[in-house]
C-alpha cells in the first residue's frame, strides 16, 4: 500500500510546491501591476501640471498679445486723428496762400492796371 500510495503522495507534495510556488509568483505579478499603475497615475498627473503651467503660459502670452493689438489699436486710432488735423491745416494754409495770392492779383491789377 506504501508503494501505492507514496509516489502519489510525493507527487501531491510536488504539485502542492508547485502551487505555493505560483501563488506567490502570482502575488508578486499582482504588487508590480499595481506599482506599474501608481506609477502612471503620477506620470500621467506630472504631465497634467506641466500641460496646465504650459496653457496658463500660453495663455498669458495670448493675453499679453491681445493687450498690445489694443494698445496699437488705441495709437492708430490717434495717429488718424492727428492726420486728419494736418490734413486740416494742409488745406487751410493752402486756402490762405491761394486767397494770399489772389489778393497780390488784385493789388498788381489795381496798381498796374490804371
Amino acid at each position: 500500500m506504501r508503494e501505492e500510495i507514496g509516489p502519489k503522495l510525493n507527487k501531491l507534495k510536488e504539485e502542492r510546491t508547485r502551487y505555493v510556488e505560483f501563488q506567490g509568483i502570482e502575488r508578486e505579478l499582482e504588487h508590480c501591476k499595481q506599482i506599474h499603475l501608481a506609477w502612471k497615475y503620477v506620470t500621467t498627473s506630472n504631465n497634467s501640471k506641466k500641460m496646465e503651467e504650459n496653457v496658463k503660459i500660453v495663455q498669458n502670452k495670448i493675453d499679453s498679445k491681445l493687450e498690445d493689438i489694443a494698445a496699437g489699436e488705441e495709437k492708430i486710432k490717434d495717429l488718424e486723428v492727428k492726420y486728419d488735423e494736418l490734413i486740416k491745416k494742409k488745406e487751410t494754409v493752402w486756402f490762405l496762400v491761394f486767397v494770399v495770392f489772389n489778393c497780390i492779383i488784385d493789388l498788381y491789377k489795381f496798381y498796374f492796371a490804371s
